[in-house]
């Protein structure tokens, strides 16, 4: 006799299962449109600053003011951004140009300008760069592009869900086994429960028939009490069957 997991227990994993998958489904979801709009957002300050310095390369007017562009565009910005020309070269020798990337500033002018052409390939990568141009009356020039990566907190968000899924599969694979065992000692009550009602069933008729031998050996010389006794055994014996 072969003993399983009736439809409960496949009704539980699959419940199980349902649950992992909308955990997972949902986060990565709510997520990504999460690191969408930070992106997006993060875009418009970007732009926000081109259109600034665009506004400083074109405008005629020397004493325009310029306080608000620095104040709350450019120094709040705290995602990687690197300034270059047109052909994106970049000046290393200026601090402004380069923002919130850490750098070993002892390496020599080779070494930084590889590591930041890779910076600037990742940065691309993940955004677009902006162009900052100059309109004169024949054409328009770049003046300068602006690259830039995602913030910390994006980047953070991006393996979240992947860190909530293993949290919440863990779990559930845990639970899973949990479950498993405790069907396990079910079963097991179950057949020891049956053993013990098997020993019963076929111990009682034996441990009746021992009986009645001793009682055929106390009156063996009464016929009456040997009649009564063989037909008692006749029955255990019936039972046995």
């Amino acid at each position: 006799m072969k003993m399983s997991g009736g439809p409960a227990s496949v009704n539980i994993k699959i419940i199980l299962l349902i649950i992992a998958i909308s955990i997972g489904g949902g986060t990565l979801f709510f997520t990504s449109d999460l690191v969408e709009k930070l992106q997006e957002k993060e875009r418009q300050i970007v732009q926000l600053y081109a259109k600034g310095l665009e506004y400083v390369a074109n405008t005629s007017d020397v004493n325009a003011d310029i306080t608000f562009l620095f104040e709350n565009i450019i120094r709040p910005i705290d995602f990687p951004l690197i300034l270059t020309d047109e052909k994106d070269n970049i000046n290393l020798k200026s601090k402004s140009d380069i923002r919130n990337i850490r750098f070993d500033s002892t390496l020599s002018h080779e070494k930084l300008t590889a590591f930041f052409r890779n910076k600037l390939q990742e940065m691309d990568k993940a955004n677009n760069p902006i162009n900052v141009t100059y309109i004169s009356e024949k054409d328009t020039i770049i003046l300068t592009r602006i690259h830039y990566g995602n913030s910390e907190l994006i980047n953070q968000l991006k393996y979240y869900p992947f860190l909530q899924i293993m949290v919440v599969g863990l779990f559930i694979i845990i639970g899973y086994i949990g479950f498993s065992q405790i069907k396990k000692s079910e079963q097991s009550n179950i057949w020891v429960g049956m053993a013990k009602e098997t020993a019963h069933q076929f111990g009682t008729p034996i441990s009746s028939l021992m009986g009645w031998i001793e009682i055929l050996k106390l009156h063996y010389s009464d016929p009456d009490k040997v009649l009564d006794t063989a037909e008692e055994i006749e029955n255990d014996v019936e039972k046995l069957n």
